[in-house]
């Protein structure tokens, strides 16, 4: 690797680092701001595995929040593996962790009186509720 190059890898991970900050820092932030808008002590949310325990029981259930934490488990001892059986239960691992936090957000919305998450993958319900009204 020549000096132009190592200098463009450096500064794409020190880019990608301070993305990858923020993004921590900001959902630390809005963990905090959520586990203090059920009433609980905000600096709940700063504590990572511990403002995941209080959103998941305050917003949806104790029992997803392990389903949760077995599939984070279960994807990180699987990741890596040339094996073609550990990748498939890997692949479907990342699966359930997407969906269980699709739901949550949706979970979270209707808490605070949003659907954002129906009016995002069914546009259309909007309009015609609209045009009803007309």
């Amino acid at each position: 690797m020549t000096g132009a190059e190592s200098e463009i890898t450096s500064n794409f991970y020190l880019v990608l680092s301070i993305i990858l900050t923020t993004y921590f820092i900001m959902s630390l932030i809005g963990n905090m701001f959520l586990i203090g808008a059920a009433g609980k002590r905000k600096w709940l949310g700063l504590i990572p595995i511990v403002n995941d325990y209080f959103i998941y029981k305050i917003y949806w259930s104790r029992k997803i929040f392990v389903i949760y934490i077995l599939a984070i488990i279960t994807r990180v001892f699987s990741s890596g593996s040339n094996d073609t059986t550990v990748a498939a239960i890997c692949l479907i691992s990342s699966m359930i962790l997407l969906i269980i936090e699709v739901m949550l957000a949706d979970h979270i919305s209707k808490a605070f009186d949003k659907n954002t998450l129906v009016l995002k993958v069914y546009p259309h319900r909007d309009r015609t509720r609209v045009l009803e009204m007309s």
